[in-house]
């Protein structure tokens, strides 16, 4: 299994630019729920630099930054509407490092509390 994965990682690697953004995209949400998803820990996942990864993403028109946040706001639209999930388990599934700095995100994101979101859309089937 593990000449697959390398051999894999080798192609991904020999294609600098062309499917790079949809492999971070892939990795983010492999490693999210770890809480350690950073653009460094991406690129030793890739095998390059993370100079090189930067490169590679802004030859896309792409950053690791939005890649991240688009992956998170994805994510949440699924994890928040789970039943009997708090929004603790949610904030760590996203890798946050805890509530607080969930709650900053979500509010900053759709302009309302996770709570008072979930609270709306149990009522209406209001999507953030």
């Amino acid at each position: 299994m593990a000449f697959y994965v390398r051999r894999y990682l080798d192609e991904v690697v020999a294609r600098p630019a062309v499917m790079m953004d949809a492999t971070v995209r892939q990795l983010i949400f492999t490693l999210l729920p770890s809480g350690r998803c950073t653009s460094e820990l991406v690129s030793r996942h890739l095998g390059i630099d993370r100079r090189t990864l930067t490169r590679r993403l802004a030859a896309r028109g792409a950053t690791f930054s939005d890649i991240l946040a688009a992956v998170r706001v994805e994510l949440v639209q699924r994890h928040i509407k789970v039943e009997g999930r708090s929004l603790a388990e949610t904030a760590q599934l996203l890798g946050f490092s805890g509530l607080p700095a969930f709650s900053r995100w979500f509010t900053t994101n759709f302009g309302m509390s996770a709570s008072h979101w979930r609270a709306e859309d149990s009522g209406r089937g209001h999507r953030p």
